[in-house]
């Protein structure tokens, strides 16, 4: 057992005990709360110190390199430790996201002489994740560095490269296509200029070959706050979205341009097919000094992307993913959007060209599954385009109004008609609400064949219900359309048979 005193730059916030496997055993005293890291107090209640020891351990072990981490492991083998929390231990807590650190009693260290922000740092973590013929001693090992609080499961570390921080992260197998991922988000948000965004680039690495990097976007004065964070500083209603509870806090702290910031996440992510903006995966800037906030932080963190991980048997490159934060599907996500006048998509009518040479420079992927992956990017930007001249024209909900012309071109899709089936979704649920009967779908089913999609594209439609598990549900759907007349005259002109 250890005793530390948790800091904040130079402010002392609480006096702490840490175990000998680095987590927190004890809060002993409380110094400065209001400076404390945002999510360990909830301003709704009023929190006992046994609460906010509870909270405190969750976030400092949320501080350690994930269990999930690739290589972790090997490296814990290789140096005999334990734990990753212990790594975290070893390096003072000290990150290159914020200002927190834990000074042990009686130490003399100070801010100034430790940081990374403006003081060198070690290498030998990040290099034994990247390098598996990394070799050195144990007892040889400098472990002050930011690597051993860096978060996420892709290998990743921090280099100082022209004076400036910076993040290296590599890809996961089959393909290693999270950095070209990221490369390909900056692009796209680069083309659209509608909100920040961290500009990533291509990096060598020697053990993992072509990598992505980025510079710190957070200094010495500023902190990053994850969104899971800063969520559980208000207790959220239970009738309130969680899109809603952010708005809240944001109205309460004064954090400005978060609905543009909102639009411009879930405009990206619907076009990259992203299944990945956790809460952990956006945030907010704050004042480390003031502890006022000053922005939503830069988009960041997108390489999750482009079914990353399908191989083009699989058959999935294209189709529809699971979405985050707000909703399971971008779709829906993109119901949230306030502000379609700000997105010019006809600045992304050539944009997958230079994409396809940017996934050439992967030897991992093949000129076959680099086509599909183009083409079904190509099809989501055309979507979103239509889903845009859908709300902007404002297009009416009755079924009497002529939608041809959508229609027309939904018909052209043919990696994820998604987007039908939210269409006919909205045209028979009054206020676009979520949750519906599933007699729904019977009606989504006929008036989709009577306005001439093929029975295969029915399927593909209505897929995408939460109400059907299974194409086989589809079919039995058809069945019940046995006395329908009408409709069976339209199957049999199809060649369908019931």
């Amino acid at each position: 057992m250890n005793k530390y005193i948790l800091m904040n730059k130079n402010i002392a916030l609480a006096q702490i005990i840490l175990s000998d496997d680095g987590k927190i055993y004890d809060l002993l005293e409380i110094y400065n709360i209001k400076a404390f890291p945002v999510g360990i107090i909830c301003n709704d209640i009023k929190m006992s110190n046994k609460d906010i020891q509870n909270n405190l351990a969750e976030w400092w072990q949320g501080r350690a390199i994930p269990a999930s981490r690739q290589g972790l492991f090997s490296v814990l083998q290789e140096f005999n430790i334990e734990r990753s929390s212990i790594l975290a231990m070893k390096c003072f807590g000290l990150s290159l996201s914020d200002q927190y650190w834990i000074k042990p009693i009686n130490s003399k260290l100070t801010w100034d002489k430790i940081n990374f922000f403006n003081n060198k740092f070690s290498n030998d973590i990040g290099e034994a994740f990247f390098n598996p013929n990394f070799v050195k001693e144990s007892n040889e090992i400098d472990f002050i560095t930011p690597d051993n609080t860096s978060d996420g499961w892709l290998r990743k570390k921090w280099i100082i490269k022209n004076e400036k921080r910076c993040l290296i992260k590599s890809g996961s197998d089959p393909y290693r296509q999270e950095p070209f991922n990221e490369v390909i988000a900056s692009l796209i948000m680069k083309n659209l200029n509608v909100y920040p965004y961290v500009k990533y680039d291509f990096f060598v690495d020697e053990g993992q070959g072509i990598c992505s990097i980025c510079d710190n976007f957070i200094t010495e004065n500023t902190e990053l706050i994850s969104g899971y964070a800063l969520a559980k500083t208000y207790i959220r209603d239970k009738n309130t979205s969680i899109y809603n509870h952010y708005l809240d806090i944001a109205d309460k702290n004064n954090i400005s341009n978060i609905k543009d910031f909102f639009d411009s996440m879930i405009v990206l992510d619907y076009i990259i097919a992203n299944t990945d903006r956790h809460h952990n995966n956006f945030g907010f800037i704050r004042d480390v000094n003031t502890l006022e906030y000053l922005s939503p932080a830069p988009i960041f963190d997108s390489g999750t992307s482009l079914w990353h991980k399908y191989s083009v048997l699989s058959n999935k490159i294209g189709t529809p993913v699971i979405a985050q934060p707000f909703y399971n599907t971008h779709e829906m996500q993109l119901s949230l959007v306030k502000n379609w006048d700000r997105f010019d998509f006809s600045k992304l009518r050539n944009i997958t060209e230079e994409i396809y040479d940017l996934l050439n420079k992967n030897p991992l992927i093949d000129k076959k599954r680099n086509n599909i992956i183009c083409a079904a990017l190509k099809e989501r930007i055309q979507s979103i385009k239509l889903y845009q001249e859908r709300m902007v024209n404002k297009y009416s909900i009755p079924l009497q109004s002529d939608d041809t012309d959508i229609l027309t071109k939904f018909k052209q899709l043919k990696f994820n008609l998604q987007p039908v089936y939210f269409y006919y979704k909205n045209k028979f649920v009054p206020n676009n609400k979520i949750k519906y009967n599933p007699s729904i779908d019977k009606k989504i089913l006929k008036q989709a064949l009577i306005d001439g999609f093929s029975r295969e594209q029915v399927k593909k439609i209505l897929i995408n219900s939460p109400n059907i598990k299974s194409e086989q549900m589809i079919d039995f759907m058809y069945r019940s359309f046995s006395h329908d007349k009408d409709l069976k005259n339209i199957i049999l002109e199809r060649t369908i048979h019931l």
